[in-house]
């Protein structure tokens, strides 16, 4: 058993472990419940823990079995990531991002599989290795590249420097996936063809480099995870401007509303709230009576502005924003679920008196963590 790789895999599964246990007490506690990025630091764990048992394994086989599934499990938190990652910038998956990742990991295990079938054919086995290394770090660097570039958008929208902070560190872990696969290859054509003695031979001049990328993704993944630890809040930092929250009861009436203004729109802050619910109402039911649908009304689209709608039995709220996200629905999911365990006995007697509801804001704040911070583009 190689000590160093022991130590190394060892500490990269305690940190995992780590990360992933304060990470969810953290979630739970605060009730900022990420469940794909909670998945994806669970898969983590069990791919660390896989490949510790697979450096401290004597047999030959049973290495290359938990090499296999380590991988695969890798995989698997790269695809949940990539789901979390969508989730922070809309409220549904995108299907060809999504599709494109698949083919990935799809191809992984396809030659995985191949690989453990040792195949005699010396070129062609390697080959398979090659190509079981490049649908692994594709994968990996898609991932982490679509991941950086959300939160490079939520930095251009906010200019919050931890967006910047956390697109430099998904940057780095897709960069640490294009070098890993760079030197993989090398090694294998090295054994194939043999040479590269001069630039990766043990005294090469690049030898010393080939393991950088593993570095890359640590120190990555670190900062990424350590961050949300920190402050899991930024989960629901929304990339797109809350203009309005707006709450009515459940036949409809008026309870409240304020502007927030994000982006700065004066025309939109001369428009009284109760005229904009007012609308709202009267054009629900305007569907609901013409369609003949007893589905409430989920969205409204104008010009660049959206009217996002979330019902209960007892309670509506609507958020006027630029584009409705996974998370924006989840904080309306969670602002309902307090204002009806708050307010249930007003709620029942339809009282729409403000005086009744005079705490309104600090739930909508707990909701909405970053509601109303400006934003860095005016328009």
């Amino acid at each position: 058993m190689d000590v160093v790789e022991f130590s190394i895999s060892f500490l990269i599964t305690l940190l995992m472990f780590l990360f992933g246990g304060i990470f969810l007490h953290r979630s739970l506690k605060n009730q900022r419940m990420a469940f794909t990025l909670t998945i994806s630091l669970f898969f983590g764990m069990l791919a660390a823990l896989a490949e510790t048992l697979r450096v401290s394994l004597e047999v030959s086989f049973d290495k290359t079995i938990f090499l296999f599934f380590s991988l695969l499990l890798w995989c698997f938190m790269y695809l949940t990531a990539l789901i979390f990652f969508q989730q922070l910038n809309s409220d549904r998956i995108n299907y060809l991002i999504f599709s494109l990742a698949l083919v990935f990991l799809v191809n992984h295990f396809i030659f995985g599989l191949f690989y453990l079938r040792n195949i005699e054919d010396f070129i062609l086995n390697n080959i398979i290795i090659i190509l079981w290394d490049f649908f692994y770090d594709a994968l990996g660097a898609f991932t982490f590249i679509f991941g950086a570039y959300v939160h490079f958008k939520i930095y251009k929208k906010t200019k919050e420097k931890p967006g910047l902070l956390l697109g430099i560190a998904l940057s780095s872990i897709s960069f640490g996936f294009i070098w890993a696969f760079f030197g993989d290859l090398v090694s294998t054509l090295k054994s194939v063809f043999g040479g590269f003695e001069g630039f990766f031979g043990p005294n090469g001049l690049f030898y010393d480099y080939l393991m950088i990328g593993d570095i890359f993704k640590i120190l990555g993944i670190i900062i990424f995870v350590l961050y949300y630890i920190m402050n899991i809040n930024y989960i629901f930092r929304l990339p797109y401007a809350i203009d309005s929250v707006m709450v009515f009861n459940r036949i409809g009436l008026f309870i409240y509303a304020a502007v927030y203004s994000e982006i700065k729109n004066e025309e939109l802050e001369k428009i009284p709230v109760e005229l904009i619910t007012g609308a709202l109402n009267a054009f629900s039911t305007f569907m609901s009576e013409t369609t003949g649908s007893r589905q409430p009304l989920e969205k409204i689209v104008t010009g660049d502005k959206q009217v996002i709608v979330k019902t209960s039995k007892l309670i509506s709220v609507a958020v006027v924003t630029e584009k409705s996200t996974f998370f924006l629905n989840l904080s309306m999911k969670r602002l309902i679920a307090n204002l009806e365990n708050q307010y249930r006995t007003h709620l029942l007697k339809n009282y729409t008196d403000s005086s009744y509801y005079s705490d309104i804001s600090n739930f909508i704040y707990d909701a909405f963590p970053y509601l109303g911070l400006p934003f860095a583009e005016q328009e």
